[in-house]
């Protein structure tokens, strides 16, 4: 299931990288499963999310929340992984680099942006300076909808590799009241 999170992500960024007028919208002939609002560093924004089912286990879930500014500029992932497909409260962690959330059942969230099609380093959840969590409010599995909201704080992971790249993003990303409704795709065969 990651591979088909990853094959998504690609083809978002094919899509960004075209050069046509289409290139400058890319949400114009993608289908929207959602919408997503948050307020990011006080800014409100529009993501849109591709929820489905989590590889580890059956009833978890897994989405990625994308953001695109007007130019194309610079894009933002959010990923929010492996929660339960029921509503409740959970606290996020941020997932390391070959950490198996399967095995810890860990519920995680990456942020990532990139800039001119460069990403830049991961950030990390700032487990102190929480509430870290993804509320879910509402879980249609008839209709398989979801609805939920989210909070975090994370700071550029700084890593030896990363500290050369620190400049291109973002010290901290606070997220002090994000909203998800969307759709839950299919389980890929």
């Amino acid at each position: 299931m990651k591979n088909i999170w990853i094959i998504v992500l690609l083809i978002l960024s094919l899509l960004a990288c075209s050069e046509d007028d289409e290139a400058l919208n890319p949400q114009a002939n993608l289908k929207q499963y959602g919408e997503a609002n948050l307020l990011l560093n006080g800014q409100a924004l529009t993501f849109y999310p591709i929820i489905g089912p989590s590889n580890c286990e059956a009833g978890r879930l897994t989405g990625n929340l994308s953001y695109y500014d007007a130019n194309n500029v610079r894009r933002i992932y959010i990923s929010l992984g492996n929660f339960p497909a029921k509503e409740g409260n959970y606290t996020l962690k941020w997932r390391e680099s070959g950490q198996n959330e399967s095995a810890t059942k860990l519920i995680y969230s990456n942020l990532h942006l990139t800039e001119d099609d460069v990403s830049s380093p991961a950030f990390r959840i700032i487990e102190e300076e929480g509430p870290n969590e993804l509320i879910i409010i509402h879980y249609d599995s008839v209709a398989q909808r979801i609805e939920g909201r989210f909070q975090m704080t994370a700071t550029i992971n700084t890593t030896e590799e990363d500290r050369n790249r620190e400049d291109r993003a973002l010290d901290t990303l606070r997220i002090t009241y994000g909203t998800f409704t969307a759709d839950i795709l299919p389980p890929q065969e």
